[in-house]
């Protein structure tokens, strides 16, 4: 089944967002793995609520 032009809309701003999140928590927890992945995680998660509550998506 083909992807409609909406799913690979919110499939690009998706991607986008966590490309910024990461790129936030890279800068963020230095060169320390697990806590890279644990302010990414939590970054993206207020992101990602932050739009389903201001009814983005």
């Amino acid at each position: 089944m083909p992807f409609t032009e909406a799913q690979l809309v919110i499939i690009a701003v998706g991607a986008g967002i966590v490309f910024v999140t990461d790129l936030v928590g890279n800068s963020i927890a230095f060169n320390n793995r697990i806590v890279n992945a644990l302010v990414t995680a939590i970054l993206f998660a207020i992101v990602f609520a932050a739009l389903g509550y201001f009814k983005v998506w």
